[in-house]
């Protein structure tokens, strides 16, 4: 879309702009800070645009910036901390009213003056909607020095992340009949990201159903990297299953599946699937933050009756 430019005319003390040495270390940016952010459905929350050192002289700024207006709602743009520390008069304007797909026009000035970087421009503040990854990108940009003279600037863009990075039993409850074998599977969702590497302890009722194998995920199998997976419910505590797997040279992305434990129901009763301890781990072995969200198992008993309806049943349908 065409959008109006603001001139700026004005007159006043010009910036004195020093370099130093024969070439600055790096390219004049302005940036979404920070890059990736995770925030829960419903929660208020703030994203900065902000310009790096190497980007001086700063009078104008006209920025045109995408988002997913379906994930999170823009409720306010204010001054960052940059222009606002100035010392000079400013100027911002800003909306998302007829721009496509919701995006936010902004315009600002430091009126009389200019700023150097880093620092922060603006604020952007969201409310999270609902669940998913929402781009908060450059759509357009011109920024403008005291002359009115364009400066040329790189820009890299952000996410947001509206769940946060969760591994979570899959199914959530899961009924089964005694004797029934079954399986149920450690995912993760599509707020973790960048996963190397994953060792996880996970309880159950060993009284009331029997762990019959571990096997790797359609996530790390199907990753493109060697993987490596290793189990044991060997001297572990109530005879809790340990779990250590990893991508050899690479990473996985949520949303997807980990592992998948096969369990044999041996009686009657209700068995958690929980996780006893968790650590994830990324491809410089720093650990990932994550919500750890245990299962249920229910082992009914079918009685005769039931099983000869149920016999009764399939045969009508075959």
């Amino acid at each position: 879309m065409n959008t109006a430019r603001t001139a700026f005319f004005v007159v006043g003390i010009a910036c004195v702009i020093l370099l130093v040495g024969e070439q600055a270390a790096a390219a004049p940016t302005i940036y979404v800070d920070p890059p990736e952010k995770y925030v829960e459905i419903g929660d208020p929350f703030e994203i900065s645009v902000s310009i790096n050192s190497e980007l001086m002289g700063l009078t104008g700024y006209d920025l045109l910036i995408d988002y997913d207006e379906t994930l999170i709602d823009l409720t306010g743009i204010s001054e960052g901390a940059l222009p606002a520390g100035s010392s000079h008069e400013t100027f911002l304007y800003w909306t998302d009213a007829g721009t496509t797909s919701e995006m936010a026009l902004i315009n600002g000035a430091v009126l009389g003056g200019c700023v150097d970087g880093p620092g922060e421009l603006l604020v952007l503040s969201f409310v999270a909607l609902a669940g998913g990854t929402s781009p908060i990108a450059f759509h357009d940009i011109d920024l403008r020095d005291i002359d009115n003279n364009t400066i040329t600037a790189a820009h890299i863009d952000g996410e947001v992340i509206t769940a946060p990075p969760t591994i979570y039993i899959d199914p959530y409850e899961t009924t089964v009949s005694v004797n029934g074998f079954f399986d149920v599977s450690v995912s993760i969702n599509d707020g973790l990201i960048g996963l190397t590497g994953y060792d996880f302890w996970i309880d159950y009722d060993e009284t009331l159903m029997d762990l019959v194998g571990v096997s790797e995920g359609a996530l790390p199998a199907g990753s493109g990297y060697e993987t490596f997976l290793y189990w044991t419910d060997d001297g572990t505590p109530s005879e809790m299953v340990l779990i250590n797997g990893a991508i050899l040279g690479g990473w996985v992305d949520g949303a997807g599946q980990l592992a998948i434990l096969t369990f044999q129901a041996l009686v009657e009763g209700v068995s958690p699937v929980s996780f006893y301890d968790v650590d994830l781990r990324d491809l410089e072995n720093n650990p990932i933050p994550a919500t750890a969200v245990d299962g249920t198992v229910v082992i009914i008993e079918i009685t005769p009756v039931e099983a000869s309806s149920w016999t009764d049943i399939k045969l009508m349908y075959r």
